[in-house]
């Protein structure tokens, strides 16, 4: 979770979303297309429903929570719903010239963050926190 998801649990209660800008997430999704397509992509609508770029190992979506049925859906149908999060794997691969290549491209509403020694990215929401998505719980 990087706050753009919340569900609550364990004395929280709630639903919390903060959505991607649709313009940002499309132009996202093509740029990985284009500059790393050998990378595995994840647009994660509602922690519940993702379309992904890959169809094996689909399960491991699941790997922490293992009572949500995996619902993989269309990227359009993902850009209809809203979507709240592209995470990028590079598959042991650095992704350090495509976080500066996004960066470069998307507008001042979208971040991009590294981990795992810049082998995986999330984009999100530049208004994204886990901070606020606990208090809005």
């Amino acid at each position: 979770m990087n706050g753009t998801v919340a569900i609550g649990k364990a004395g929280l209660a709630g639903k919390f979303n903060r959505n991607l800008d649709l313009n940002d997430a499309r132009k996202c999704w093509n740029l990985i297309e284009e500059y790393a397509p050998w990378t595995r992509r994840t647009l994660e609508v509602d922690g519940n429903q993702f379309a992904v770029s890959h169809d094996d190992d689909i399960e491991e979506l699941w790997a922490f929570d293992h009572s949500a049925s995996p619902m993989v859906i269309s990227f359009e149908q993902a850009m209809k719903i809203g979507p709240a999060k592209i995470s990028i794997n590079g598959i042991k691969r650095d992704l350090e010239a495509l976080a500066i290549r996004l960066e470069k491209r998307l507008s001042n509403k979208t971040v991009v963050l590294r981990a795992a020694s810049k082998l995986f990215l999330n984009v999100i929401p530049s208004t994204a926190s886990k901070s606020l998505a606990i208090a809005n719980l």
